[in-house]
């Protein structure tokens, strides 16, 4: 670069580039770094015996003589110094000539670029306004002469030369002295957001990893974005970083899967998910703010890490990952890929282990990967092994096998899938299925999966043989008087049935898995079995509590034998854990002190409260309510609480894995209880439900433990004598 006024071209180009490319409106700092820029570039470039042209257009002859005259001159040492001490005011007064020139480029960037970065609420006589003037502007272009035509030409050729300029200092300078347009680039573009994990992890700039890390960055988004169904924002950021993107078929969200391993091992990083302004609002507001729900919103929550196996083809894993109990008829450990090798073998087929990968698969892979992988399945790739008619065999028995087992999750799991997998499993029935002549199968899959989202309520059967019986209502049912006490204690107990049973036929097989109801990240997973337990404690609270609200101590007795009687209702109607819920009250430690109070109780009902206690007691591990529950027939409503012991045991006992592979023998003992709990879901109650009465039920007002317990000491003081108790 030779002269000034070439360099005070380049910076005004480069400074219309950089405005144009951030879509920001330019601050005086810009034009700042600009100036600077030029000051240093002349100081550095212009050499001491050359003198700057006033003139851009000075004829090339001129410069031939001029150059001439000056090398005659080079033995002329003082007449040069005296020349420079003449050019050195020029040459300050013709830098502030192009200084004010670059103000004036700087201010005609800002009216070309207007619509560029005008607000969204611009009017349309603004818009007519601004069109118009960019007319004048193009008629005053056209009437340039020959000389500005030439200058163009040369600002042209000096944006395809390649300078020493670096355009990141002024970048850098705007980004630390703008946070706010920092943070809102960080936001639009990934890359910026991949800088910024780069800082904070200290990778060096210069390494020459960096380009390989953004790389991987985009491809991990791009790979997000089209699991999540987000094509054209897939493609936009293709086109926009120029990094060629290949699908990887059948997998699950790889960035999901490393900022779940990220929630686990890095407490900080939950920080970074969240906008600094948000944690600045939440610490202002003292605002506990809900990780748990946050991340699971985002879709981080809910599956544990993906095991490697996730990632291999089904027809690439050449391994024989399968380990037989020693009679060989069952599985012991396998891998994820031979296990959906086995659940569609073209030839073998038991039906336990079957049912025993469909209702547990959840405790080691996702439906959102089972599917995929049974995609992968159903496309038998050619074998070199067999002739034709060999593979068209196994392919078609493979194939029929793959779509038995998508109608067995249909059939049984299809709440699980959310919508977007639901889309994917209904575009393969209709597309890959027909390319294969299996129309019709396509056809009955199509109209299952319609029938089921339509009906999604759990349908339960009842006996329809018998007239349920009549309800026990009283003559004041519909009084704003009525209470507790004006019902029959039979009526009650049927219709706390109804209630108990309607939300433990929804409990589904998922919710059981993982201890997914005691694991806060886990919760969301089983809200029907949170909502069992959560019933429970409320019978038992809501029991104590009316037997607490009577002040005389025969009322309290009397109150006593009334739930006593329900519970023997609850007993003859086979629901164990509403009697267990009701035992549960009258042993809670407000009120079983009340010694007073069940020396009261008639010997009738204070044998029936040791039959019951000694039926639903613990010892040997629910020995006697076990043998009970075997010889009942359905209806019946089991005492969740047992399966969940029984189902804690087996998950603390035994690990996820052996050797690496799965524990498909802990999946079993897991299905054993799983199915038990099934069994009693299909048939339902044959009872009329009571609306009045079922409102008292789901509406009672219960005490906390710690205002009960005083609220008893106050009826009962300790060392207290019985003739000193009301």
């Amino acid at each position: 670069m030779s002269n000034e006024n070439e360099l005070v071209q380049l910076g005004s180009l480069r400074a219309n580039e950089f405005l144009k490319e951030i879509g920001y409106e330019p601050i005086e700092s810009i034009k700042n770094e600009a100036i600077h820029l030029i000051e240093h570039r002349l100081n550095n470039t212009t050499p001491t015996n050359e003198i700057p042209q006033e003139n851009k257009e000075v004829d090339k002859n001129e410069q031939i003589d001029q150059q001439q005259n000056e090398q005659k001159q080079q033995n002329k040492q003082n007449q040069q110094e005296t020349q420079q001490q003449e050019i050195q005011p020029q040459k300050e007064k013709k830098l502030q000539i192009e200084i004010e020139k670059f103000d004036k480029d700087l201010e005609n960037l800002l009216d070309e670029n207007i619509n560029y970065i005008k607000d969204d609420n611009v009017t349309e006589e603004e818009d007519y306004e601004e069109k118009e003037e960019e007319e004048m502007t193009t008629n005053n272009l056209n009437k340039k002469n020959k000389k500005q035509e030439i200058e163009e030409e040369r600002k042209k050729a000096l944006m395809s030369e390649k300078t020493n300029i670096d355009r990141k200092k002024w970048f850098s300078k705007l980004m630390k002295m703008e946070p706010e347009l920092r943070d809102l680039r960080e936001r639009i573009d990934p890359i910026s957001r991949t800088e910024t994990f780069s800082d904070i992890y200290g990778i060096n700039k210069d390494d020459e990893r960096e380009k390989k890390l953004q790389n991987y960055a985009l491809q991990f988004i791009m790979q997000h974005l089209m699991s999540m169904g987000y094509v054209q924002s897939k493609r936009k950021l293709v086109k926009q970083t120029g990094i060629k993107y290949t699908p990887r078929y059948l997998l699950n969200s790889r960035l999901q899967t490393i900022v779940r391993v990220a929630l686990r091992e890095i407490d900080p990083i939950w920080d970074y998910t969240i906008s600094k302004n948000t944690n600045e609002n939440l610490k202002q507001n003292n605002t506990n703010f809900d990780y748990t729900n946050h991340f699971h919103n985002l879709g981080l929550f809910g599956d544990e890490d993906e095991n490697k196996e996730d990632l291999k083809s089904i027809w690439e894993d050449e391994s024989e990952k399968i380990v037989y109990t020693e009679d060989k008829k069952n599985v012991k450990a396998s891998s994820l890929n031979n296990l959906i090798i086995l659940l569609t073998h073209e030839t073998e087929n038991n039906p336990n282990f079957i049912k025993t990968f469909l209702m547990t698969y959840q405790s080691f892979t996702t439906p959102k990967i089972l599917l995929y992988k049974l995609f992968e399945r159903y496309h038998v790739p050619k074998m070199s092994e067999l002739n034709e008619e060999e593979y068209k065999k196994k392919r078609q028995c493979i194939q029929l096998r793959v779509c038995v087992v998508i109608r067995l999750l249909i059939t049984n799991g299809i709440n699980d899938f959310p919508p977007k997998l639901i889309k994917d499993l209904m575009y393969f029935i209709t597309h890959a299925l027909p390319e294969d002549g299996n129309s019709k199968l396509a056809e009955n899959l199509k109209n299952l999966i319609i029938r089921k989202l339509e009906n999604s309520k759990v349908s339960i059967q009842t006996s329809k043989i018998v007239d349920p019986p009549e309800p026990k209502v009283p003559k004041n049912i519909f009084s704003p008087n009525l209470s507790f006490f004006d019902i029959d204690e039979e009526e009650i107990a049927r219709q706390l049935t109804l209630i108990e049973f309607e939300i433990y036929s929804k409990i589904r097989p998922p919710e059981l898995l993982n201890l997914a109801w005691s694991k806060s990240k886990l919760k969301h997973r089983a809200p029907n079995v949170i909502n069992f337990i959560k019933r429970f404690n409320e019978v038992s609270q809501w029991a104590a509590t009316i037997i607490l609200k009577k002040k005389k101590l025969r009322e309290r007795a009397r109150t006593i034998s009334w739930f006593l009687r329900i519970a023997d209702h609850l007993r003859k109607l086979n629901n164990f854990n509403g009697v267990m819920s009701i035992i549960s009250g009258l042993k809670c430690a407000a009120i079983h002190r009340l010694k007073y109070s069940f020396e009261e109780i008639s010997k009738k009902y204070l044998d029936i409260n040791e039959n019951l206690s000694s039926e639903l007691s613990s010892q040997a591990s629910y020995s006697k309510y076990r043998n009970s529950l075997r010889q009942v027939n359905p209806p019946c409503i089991p005492y969740l609480g047992t399966y969940l012991t029984d189902l804690t045991f087996i998950e603390e006992g035994n690990n996820d894995l052996t050797n690496g592979l799965i524990n498909f023998t802990k999946r079993r003992l897991c299905f054993d209880v799983i199915f038990e709990i099934q069994n009693f879901q299909h048939l339902g109650y044959n009872l009329q439900p009571v609306q009045q009465i079922r409102n008292f039920l789901e509406n009672f007002k219960i005490l906390d433990e710690n205002t009960m317990y005083s609220i008893s000491l106050k009826l009962e003081p300790r060392k207290a004598r019985r003739d000193e108790i009301i």
